[in-house]
């Protein structure tokens, strides 16, 4: 999905739908309770889309979450973050918090705007 979205064969809103539906690997902090927390770099919440992409020089601790679950934290949360989404072939995106929350509201009916970035490359 995130190469077809890199190639401009699908769009932002096809990126967006498809995070909301996926089970994101999410780094975890071993000192807290499992899928209690974000790990944060700053605003940026790192996030990879299969165990296959997950950095081999990162630690082993990781949690899984929906992106339906991650908008909804999100929501909660309320701040500004950045989501960095990165796949097994060095691809990543850079999708801030309130397009998630946005794409997950239209979802269900109270729709508004988003945006996104591709960062190809970055992490």
């Amino acid at each position: 999905m995130l190469r077809l979205v890199h190639r401009e064969e699908l769009g932002q809103d096809d990126l967006l739908a498809a995070v909301l539906a996926a089970e994101l690997v999410l780094p975890a902090d071993p000192a807290r309770p499992p899928r209690g927390h974000l790990v944060t770099r700053g605003a940026v919440v790192d996030a990879f889309a299969s165990p296959k992409a997950l950095p081999a020089d990162w630690p082993p601790r990781w949690h899984r979450f929906t992106g339906v679950e991650l908008a909804v934290v999100f929501d909660r949360l309320g701040e500004p973050l950045r989501l960095n989404l990165g796949d097994s072939s060095g691809l990543s995106w850079e999708i801030a918090s309130d397009a998630l929350v946005g794409a997950l509201r239209s979802a269900v009916g109270t729709g508004r705007a988003s945006t996104w970035r591709d960062t190809v490359g970055a992490r």
